[in-house]
């Protein structure tokens, strides 16, 4: 069968009627993670942004830039895979499991002329990781973190994904509040106050309501402004296809 890598599938929006195919969900022991003293071993279903926040908070330095971060740590090696995140310098390793096959380690490779880890993730799932946090490595965060406090964590955002993608030369954020776009709702989601690039939502909202809302705001930001945004969010079929708005 085909499949997809996801992530934390924090951008995937699925019809309302659910998915004919099946979904994997990394839980149980491949969602945990446990703190050493230079750094974390963590399952592919952990929350990244959890493993950031708790490595914080006992002073281990290197993942502050990545707090706010809607992935699992999965789902962020095959986007730094892909040149998407710069993760590659404080991965020490990765363990993979296929189809048919036992679970492998191995460690990413540098120097290539192409960004990316060099590791072959092809039919694989990510089961566990373990990421260098202590000292400068190469992986271009700062060595220390300075000011990171609990009051200061608790004020960031969740992990929640971006709505729209920022325009060249510009930000959705700046976008959507110059063309009046900011509280706009539709059933239960509405585009967010306080994060003007974030969707809130609720129990009660549908699917529906988060496609209508975001066509409204594509046509009114485009009226208002000139600027065609683009949605941040995935949204899929029944059979999982990608589908456009």
């Amino acid at each position: 069968m085909r499949w997809l890598v996801l992530g934390a599938g924090s951008r995937l929006v699925p019809p309302d009627a659910g998915l004919r195919i099946p979904v994997l969900n990394l839980s149980g022991n491949l969602g945990l993670w446990e703190l050493d003293l230079d750094g974390a071993v963590a399952g592919g279903g952990a929350n990244l942004a959890q493993v950031c926040r708790a490595a914080a908070r006992t002073g281990l330095p290197g993942m502050d830039t990545m707090m706010a971060t809607a992935s699992s740590l999965g789902g962020a090696i095959h986007a730094a895979q892909h040149g998407q995140l710069p993760l590659g310098g404080m991965l020490d390793w990765v363990e993979l499991a296929r189809p048919g096959a036992p679970v492998e380690r191995l460690e990413p490779r540098s120097g290539g002329e192409k960004p990316g880890l060099g590791l072959d993730l092809t039919r694989h799932v990510i089961v566990r990781a373990r990421l260098q946090l202590a000292g400068g490595g190469t992986s271009g965060f700062p060595a220390r973190v300075e000011g990171v406090g609990r009051a200061r964590l608790h004020r960031l955002p969740r992990s929640t994904s971006p709505f729209f993608v920022g325009p060249a030369g510009s930000r959705a954020e700046t976008v959507l509040a110059d063309a009046g776009c900011v509280g706009m709702a539709v059933g239960g989601a509405r585009v967010s106050r306080k994060y003007p690039n974030r969707v809130s939502t609720s129990r009660a909202t549908r699917t529906a309501d988060v496609v209508q809302l975001t066509r409204e705001v594509q046509q009114l930001a485009a009226e208002r402004t000139g600027v065609l945004l683009e949605p941040a969010l995935c949204f899929v079929d029944e059979e999982g296809e990608a589908v456009d708005l």
